[in-house]
């Protein structure tokens, strides 16, 4: 009776080769091992070790050990205890109760559904206490382990599962951090958010940063890690072109955050049932656009609220506190969502197509294989940003180009079509600023007749232009806050105010002319109006790398004409010293 492959072979000394050929042979009987088929079944294996109910169990090993029947014991799962007069195994503890709770009134039970990538994730759904009667019988339920309510609690380094009675929704952290190299997730990072060089100057201290893309990108990630209650931008990637890695970056947060990420769609986030996300740290929206405003208002709220209603179907609404970062993901560069130059929630990326030559068919898995070392990674790196805004990220940070397409789409087409106007004018006209009342912004910027209190309100609110004004200061004016502190360097601010007035002024524009032999011509006119203007200034309209490369040529500069804005021609310039610009 050998226990074990050392005491066969020294009982049998000599015959090793024998012994070793005989375990080699799977598709018959041996000599010296019992064999047995298992691929589908493994009640003959558990017959042979006594393990094919409690009962058989403890009768055998009570044979050796005859005090085992006094006592409590666990059979895959479930507490036994003898029952003498009986001579069976009493039932104490289902091996199931594990997997269901009462929170409350309700109860639930925890499955394991398989995803696409099929990995089993943890979920808990609610189960009437009639049918867990039905199932496990009347004593189950008073089995249950009970709870006081729910909470949402999220925590990576020192997760509690259950703090003052109450369930914690927030699903455990999976990973443990690991010494180790992380060289293809680091790269991949790199491709997601860009090695660029960003200078920034923190408008407080006056102290110059430098930073580039991927740091911004592993700070966001390590916020994630570290605090992930810390309210952060609404992260969007967006390009036109497929292949370029943005579902893989969302496809890793998942792999990392694990069921604390949610995967939904536009219909999702405009459906008043939130309960399969409201928890979530990450909210991920694929293929995003947004059309309706209502929508865009509800996820710019949630991105900075601290609580939320969780609505779900048939149950009650529960106030949980809430930390979700929503992630959009989207092939609309332009038009996946309304944003405007106020909106600082937004962290736009325009990512770039992964090229052929570095493309790695199994990144996935291999960024899953360091998971640990990246987390370790993330803990060793210092946050190399600082909390300038409650989104963490100052948002001259994260202002980006594709940010500023965005919101140049998202304007009305009554802005747009001034902005393009006047930017036009700036180019063809080389002026420093342009002065223009509303009456002539109507009539020469628009092709289309606005209301005047509409008009009014683009300018001002949307356009934030000024009208022309001086500045009063202890019953004196000033043509500019310069000039009001070279007259009263310690001046009080709060009690300058704004005296708007009308303006003789001028603004140019082209027209075209009936010339000699019958020929037309276009040229250049300066329009003279009298009113109260708004005030149009370059750098407001122009990069500064588009004023920067401004030049016009002396020929650009002649013979401009001077008339009123009733058409009038009231002078003309001949030469490019008698222009005002």
């Amino acid at each position: 009776n050998p226990k074990g492959l050392d005491d066969l072979l020294i009982a049998f000394k000599g015959r090793e080769e024998e012994v070793i050929s005989d375990f080699n042979i799977f598709g018959k009987p041996g000599k010296y091992f019992f064999k047995e088929d298992i691929t589908f079944g493994l009640s003959k294996i558990r017959s042979y070790f006594h393990l094919s109910n409690p009962n058989v169990f403890i009768e055998h090993h009570a044979l050796k050990y005859p005090t085992l029947k006094e006592k409590e014991f666990v059979f895959n799962g479930t507490k036994y205890k003898w029952d003498i007069e009986k001579s069976e195994a009493k039932m104490i503890i289902h091996a199931d109760v594990k997997n269901y709770m009462r929170v409350g009134d309700q109860y639930y039970e925890f499955v394991e559904i398989p995803n696409k990538y099929k990995e089993l994730e943890r979920y808990f759904h609610r189960r009437q206490k009639s049918t867990i009667t039905d199932d496990y019988g009347k004593t189950f339920a008073s089995q249950i382990i009970k709870y006081k309510a729910f909470c949402n609690l999220p925590d990576h380094l020192t997760y509690q599962l259950t703090p003052n009675f109450c369930f914690n929704m927030y699903a455990p952290f999976e990973h443990e951090p690991s010494e180790g190299e992380c060289p293809v997730t680091l790269k991949f990072l790199k491709h997601i958010f860009g090695e660029e060089t960003i200078q920034w100057k923190n408008p407080k201290t006056k102290e110059h940063f430098t930073y580039t893309g991927l740091d911004l990108g592993l700070d966001y990630i390590t916020l994630l890690h570290q605090k992930p209650t810390q309210i952060l931008p609404i992260l969007c990637l967006v390009s036109r072109e497929q292949g370029t890695g943005k579902t893989t970056f969302a496809t890793l947060l998942k792999m990392i955050f694990t069921a604390n990420v949610a995967i939904v769609g536009n219909a999702e986030l405009a459906s008043d049932f939130n309960a399969s996300w409201a928890g979530k740290l990450i909210i991920v929206c694929d293929e995003a656009k947004i059309d309706k405003q209502v929508v865009v208002e509800k996820v710019k709220s949630l991105s900075t609220a601290s609580k939320v209603l969780m609505n779900a179907k048939g149950k009650d609404h529960v106030e949980l506190d809430f930390f979700g970062k929503f992630l959009f993901m989207t092939n609309n560069e332009e038009n996946f969502i309304y944003a405007s130059d106020d909106d600082v929630r937004y962290w736009v990326r325009k990512i770039p197509r992964i090229v052929d030559a570095e493309l790695n068919i199994h990144m996935l898995q291999e960024m899953k294989d360091e998971i640990p070392y990246f987390l370790n990674y993330l803990n060793q790196r210092k946050i190399k940003t600082t909390n300038e805004h409650r989104a963490w990220f100052h948002p001259d940070l994260i202002k980006t180009d594709a940010l500023s397409k965005v919101v140049a789409f998202s304007r009305s087409t009554v802005e747009k079509e001034i902005r393009q106007k006047v930017r036009d004018m700036f180019f063809d006209h080389g002026v420093d600023n342009i002065m223009m009342t509303r009456n002539a912004i109507q009539e020469n910027l628009l092709t289309k007749k606005y209301e005047a209190n509409y008009l009014e309100r683009v300018l001002k609110e949307d356009l934030k232009l000024e009208m022309y004004h001086d500045f009063e200061y202890m019953g004196i004016e000033y043509k500019s806050i310069a000039d009001l502190h070279i007259a009263n360097k310690d001046a009080d601010m709060d009690k300058v105010t704004k005296k708007y007035k009308t303006k003789r002024h001028s603004f140019p524009r082209w027209e075209t002319r009936v010339i000699e032999n019958g020929n037309t011509s276009r040229m250049r006119v300066m329009v003279a109006d009298n009113g109260r203007p708004y005030l149009f200034l370059r750098e407001n309209f122009l990069l500064p790398e588009e004023i920067k490369n401004l030049s016009f040529s002396s020929e650009d500069q002649e013979d401009i004409t001077m008339i009123k804005s009733s058409g009038q021609v009231q002078m003309s310039l001949s030469t490019k010293e008698d222009q005002p610009f």
